[in-house]
């Protein structure tokens, strides 16, 4: 393909998640020729669905390429250098936009962007980097893709762990900033662009930042509340403007509930369909609760319950398509199987709720804050240290204190209240929610009013006090939707599997985790040691007996209550302590070392390149998607 031409292709359903994924010459005179090969291997590595269609672009510099569904995107894509390469849809009208007329700073999300402006390259994501971009640079050469698996076509890619990354996931369960587990391997983080010179040099600049409560005291409460609810309307109208095949994700807990009542405002409640799923032994008051609002509102709505039989094909697959980021894949294993099966019955997108309105209760220093949003050291998870192998306890350690001090860093000056909220939005929220929005995202378009950009920048003029357990939030929504916030709520984590059960029995999940901790020819043990694991997973059975579904519940209905109370009061509560030390349940620690035996066994190598069809259909530049 001459240079600046442009070509499509069909690599196999039906919708499929938007994205970039490209190649820049930072030092290097490669041909247009080798980039777009390069790139066409990358497109082969990415999680499509049959039908997917991808566009790639040459120009003398780059060669880039975007995915997704018509629908996904809101310009057409020219192939002209001077116009924008976007995946998503920006808020900014469907008319074409020059690269010389663009401040990403005024851009307000989904997107994804890449634009050759005065000869230096620029890709930039949305503030919550919805749609991700992950970069490495080789060879003069970088390379970023929406997924990390793409970026394995590099023959020259180093594939070393990241030990800081490793240990966070050790005794977080997910990932933080920018780390992936390749050493070699970033992660674009919201709010970020990245820039090529025409130098070589490669540079990253924050051009917005979550800052709650930093304009506090311009706005009254009453109508903070009253803009905050009409906002989220806005913004769930907007994301059910298909509301025949959207489903709406309803739980028991007040994120979902609030979109049920923000969705009735604009839509009659007939054509308003709403899931919710139901984890094997593990508490009902979800389904209990979703059900009841259904029945008060009189919406569409079924429970589709997780089934784990199919555990040794299910959970692999699923971490495969999220690149092993997270533990979502391998305690929601079926998950992506059950959005593959929404997708065949027609519908299109995921309405969900995510925690940006608040992480917790109230802290009293950056410490607190920390732990408030589950980030810790391994020193911090008592038993961790046990399953690290001796000689390679002290690298773990060290690198788990540095990763957790960069996080201490960039919160310096903070209030704790602030710290709090701005850490879980960079850090949780950016990481393990993202992880678990990614399999929907392949499947079906994913939304996410609470994260409308018009709610983030209301959070600057909320009070810290009215953040702490979402105490504004609270009080707007139940004033605004009494009949649904008279219903009971359901208890923290209802909705997942009752795992110490699961795999204290005779079921698929346990046979697979015991085969793979009988793996002994893996490498992993030369990180972890294999008969500590052996070992905490011999102690599963005596914590599920020990901790009954009875006792739980009483404890959780105990926590729930207390917590519902301060969400209802206005008032400063003393400020609950928080331990230094986390003893987590057996099976979490192993859930997390299965999942990550996983990525470091099968993730880590290539895949094998796929021929791209023999018939390839050509097109002038300045050709949109068909």
């Amino acid at each position: 393909m001459r240079p600046g031409g442009f070509s499509q292709f069909a690599v196999g359903g039906r919708i499929g998640m938007p994205g970039l994924f490209g190649v820049i010459q930072t030092a290097v005179d490669a041909s247009a020729l080798a980039l777009e090969r390069l790139v066409r291997e990358m497109g082969h590595r990415l999680t499509l669905p049959a039908g997917q269609r991808i566009e790639i672009c040459n120009s003398p510099s780059a060669a880039i390429g975007r995915y997704g569904a018509r629908f996904h995107h809101a310009m057409e894509w020219s192939g002209d250098p001077s116009m924008p390469i976007v995946a998503g849809r920006p808020a900014t009208g469907n008319a074409p936009i020059a690269a010389s007329t663009i401040d990403v700073s005024r851009l307000r999300g989904p997107f994804a962007i890449a634009f050759k402006r005065d000869g230096a390259w620029t890709v930039a994501v949305d503030r919550t980097a919805s749609i991700p971009i992950y970069f490495t640079s080789l060879g003069g050469t970088l390379l970023f893709a929406s997924e990390v698996k793409a970026l394995l076509a590099h023959p020259q890619l180093d594939r070393d762990v990241d030990q800081q990354a490793f240990s966070t996931f050790l005794a977080c369960g997910h990932l933080i900033g920018d780390q992936t587990l390749f050493g070699s391997i970033r992660r674009l983080r919201g709010g970020h662009a990245l820039t090529v010179e025409p130098t070589g040099t490669v540079v990253l600049e924050r051009y917005w930042r979550f800052l709650p409560g930093r304009r506090d005291g311009d706005t009254g409460r009453a109508e903070l509340e009253q803009e905050l609810g009409d906002r989220l309307v806005a913004a769930t109208a907007q994301c059910l403007n298909e509301p025949e095949d959207t489903v709406l994700l309803l739980s028991g807990g007040i994120d979902s509930r609030s979109l049920l009542g923000a969705a009735m405002e604009s839509t009659p409640a007939r054509l308003i369909h709403a899931v919710t799923f139901a984890g094997e032994g593990g508490d009902s008051s979800d389904v209990d609760c979703a059900v009841k609002l259904a029945r008060v509102t009189g919406i569409r709505h079924r429970v589709i319950q997780r089934k784990l039989g199919d555990f040794g094909t299910d959970f692999p697959e699923m971490n495969g398509v999220i690149d092993g980021l997270s533990t979502v894949a391998i305690y929601s294993p079926d998950s992506y199987r059950q959005y593959r099966q929404l997708a065949r019955e027609g519908v299109g997108t995921v309405l969900r709720g995510d925690e940006a309105l608040s992480y917790g209760g109230p802290v009293a220093n950056l410490a607190e804050a920390i732990r408030r949003v589950s980030l810790r050291r391994v020193e911090e998870v008592e038993g961790l240290g046990a399953l690290i192998r001796e000689e390679r306890l002290g690298q773990i350690i060290e690198a788990s204190a540095k990763a957790l001090d960069t996080v201490l860093r960039e919160a310096k000056g903070l209030r704790p209240a602030q710290a709090m909220d701005a850490i879980g939005f960079e850090h949780h929220l950016q990481t393990f929610l993202a992880s678990s929005a990614a399999y929907k995202s392949v499947l079906l378009s994913h939304r996410t009013p609470l994260l409308d950009d018009a709610i983030l920048d209301l959070m600057e003029l909320l009070p810290d006090g009215e953040r702490v357990d979402k105490r504004l939030f609270y009080r707007a929504m139940a004033r605004r939707y009494p009949k649904l916030f008279d219903l009971a709520f359901a208890k923290r984590w209802s909705t997942l599997d009752d795992w110490a059960a699961v795999l204290n029995g005779p079921t698929p999940a346990r046979s697979y985790m015991l085969a793979q901790l009988n793996d002994v020819e893996s490498s992993f043990w030369e990180l972890i040691d294999r008969s500590a694991a052996l070992d905490l997973f011999g102690r599963i059975g005596a914590d599920a007996r020990a901790t009954s579904a009875p006792v739980r519940q009483q404890l959780r209905a105990v926590m729930q209550y207390f917590k519902d109370v301060a969400r209802a009061c206005p008032i400063q509560w003393v400020r609950r302590p928080v331990l230094h030390s986390y003893r987590p349940r057996p099976h979490v620690l192993i859930l997390r070392l299965i999942a990550l035996k996983h990525w470091h066994d099968c993730l880590r190598t290539a895949p094998a390149a796929k021929p791209w069809p023999d018939a390839v259909a050509h097109v002038q530049a300045g050709s949109g998607m068909s």
